[in-house]
């Protein structure tokens, strides 16, 4: 196992986050006296339609592992079950920290079951290349061996051998994808800022717009500074966020990027708000956000900063909702855009688009690149890309009237939360990198 920490960025917290290090899984590979179960063909769908994600529901699990079919050797590719399975498990509120807290009723037949699945998907995320597989894998481990650890029962007891073998199997998984990343050049093609069009001045009666954001937005207060005088935004709507935030000390709690530099000397942080000339309202409710938006009759809404927004509320805006991605679309919806497109050696994309109830998956209306070099300042590079392609779209509407036609989306991948250990292989990666160039 050659994955460590780095700088303590992402301790492990077995906890808190149903995280492992590279000890534990060298610990428990020692142990390990067979491989891991053959392969049960019949696994996905037994599992999906047993809704094993659920700890509120008894499990069989004689029943699910022992496929009366028989084994087959040959994994292939993952089946359209195996995605909704995963899918199930990632949305299902385990993963939300602390963890532990979310596991009690987790039983050793449910256990069993989870080390099946995660030895299957580890053996998929490999020959199919699909690693969300081996990140749902990783959070289904964490989860059995937090368990384990402080569960004395028979049943827990029997799940030893097993436990130890599925982490020699995800001890090699990992060497393997570390091993492909040291080899792996970063994308680095870098496309130019979009440009900025003509202001709303060109227009006598430009169109109401209101920038809907996170009360503690600043990324929202950086767009505001940047814009015209006058400024073509008619309100800011501060929405006071509801306190779902994970807790700070989570590996969690915060999207991969490389470990970043200071910030240039006289680079000034954005006012604490906009210009007197923009309104401002606080809202806490959507309620409250939907009358700020009527009160302006607002053709064009600018979302920053924000989570999601209910359907009702996007409807109201004449034009639309706009928002800013920091990843690919349809390639990355979802978390962690960043990191999973390091991941997979894929070009970093920001993608200006409609809002719409389905998550990132409304009319693409922009998209620019970024590199990945130099890395130190990547976070705050992307955050720029996706306000610059914001203010584009912001000042070409206050200047024309219209927003610009947007492409539909074809079907695409959906991305979750990065498991606190891809995220220590992916600062292997970057200090891999960083000592090469």
């Amino acid at each position: 196992m050659t994955t460590g920490h780095r700088r303590g960025r992402f301790p492990v917290q077995r906890d808190l986050d149903g995280d492992f290090g590279a000890a534990d899984l060298a610990h428990l590979t020692a142990q390990a006296r067979q491989a891991p179960a053959a392969w049960n063909p019949g696994l996905d769908a037994a599992a999906y339609d047993n809704q094993v994600w659920r700890l509120d529901r008894p499990v069989d699990d004689g029943r699910l592992l022992g496929d009366p079919r028989g084994k087959d050797l040959s994994p292939g590719e993952p089946s359209d079950t195996d995605r909704e399975l995963l899918h199930a498990f990632e949305v299902c509120g385990l993963w939300h920290p602390p963890v532990a807290d979310n596991l009690a009723d987790l039983d050793a037949s449910h256990a069993r079951v989870w080390l099946a699945l995660t030895n299957r998907w580890t053996t998929l995320a490999t020959t199919s290349g699909d690693l969300r597989l081996f990140n749902t894998a990783c959070k289904l481990f964490g989860a059995v061996r937090a368990r384990a650890s402080t569960s004395t029962s028979d049943g827990w007891r029997s799940l030893a051998d097993p436990l130890a073998d599925t982490a020699r199997l995800i001890s090699t998984a990992t060497d393997d994808l570390t091993d492909r990343l040291r080899r792996t050049q970063p994308a680095t093609t870098i496309a130019s800022s979009p440009a900025r069009p003509i202001t709303a001045a060109a227009l006598s009666s430009p169109p109401p717009i209101v920038v809907l954001a996170g009360s503690r937005s600043s990324g929202a207060r950086q767009f505001l500074a940047g814009l015209a005088d006058p400024s073509p935004v008619a309100a800011v709507c501060w929405y006071d966020t509801p306190q779902l935030a994970l807790p700070d000390a989570s590996a969690y709690a915060d999207a991969w990027y490389p470990p970043e530099t200071p910030a240039p000397p006289g680079s000034s942080a954005p006012p604490d708000r906009p210009g007197r000339e923009v309104a401002q309202h606080s809202t806490r409710t959507w309620n409250e956000v939907a009358e700020v938006i009527d009160a302006y009759r607002a053709d064009l809404v600018v979302l920053i900063g924000m989570p999601i927004v209910p359907a009702p509320v996007l409807h109201r805006a004449r034009l639309g909702v706009i928002n800013a991605h920091n990843g690919a679309l349809p390639q990355y919806r979802g978390m962690d855009a960043v990191g999973w497109a390091v991941l997979n050696g894929d070009l970093i994309v920001c993608t200006a688009h409609l809002a719409a109830p389905a998550v990132d998956q409304g009319h693409i209306l922009a998209a620019t690149t970024v590199g990945y070099p130099p890395s130190g300042s990547l976070r705050r590079r992307v955050k720029t890309a996706q306000l610059d392609l914001l203010h584009t779209l912001t000042c070409e509407t206050a200047a024309t009237g219209h927003l610009r036609a947007g492409t539909p989306q074809p079907a695409g991948r959906q991305f979750y939360r990065l498991h606190p250990h891809l995220k220590r292989v992916l600062d292997t990666y970057h200090d891999h990198f960083t000592e090469r160039t």
